[in-house]
């Protein structure tokens, strides 16, 4: 099953700042399946398209990919999810 590791600086609280930079990590524990696209929404608004961010060349396990999220005024809902090679 593929998961997605939020760095623990995540910040959880307010910030002035109208973007947001992190560093995410996937990584993919089943034999023989490897790591396909990486989502990330904020505020509902896909960040790299509906069809996520590519990563299906690398058939990698396990990958990192620094990320700048565009923030709204006032709260913001940051979603991040991958899909493994089995869909």
């Amino acid at each position: 099953v593929p998961e997605v590791i939020i760095p623990a600086n995540f910040p959880a609280t307010a910030t002035q700042s109208n973007q947001l930079k992190l560093k995410i990590k996937a990584k993919e524990t089943l034999p023989d399946t490897y790591l396909r696209k990486i989502y990330v929404t904020v505020n509902g608004n896909p960040v790299y398209g509906k069809n996520g961010y590519d990563i299906s060349k690398k058939n990698a396990t396990e990958t990192s990919l620094d990320i700048t999220l565009p923030l709204n005024t006032g709260a913001n809902q940051v979603k991040i999810s991958c899909l493994n090679s089995r869909g």
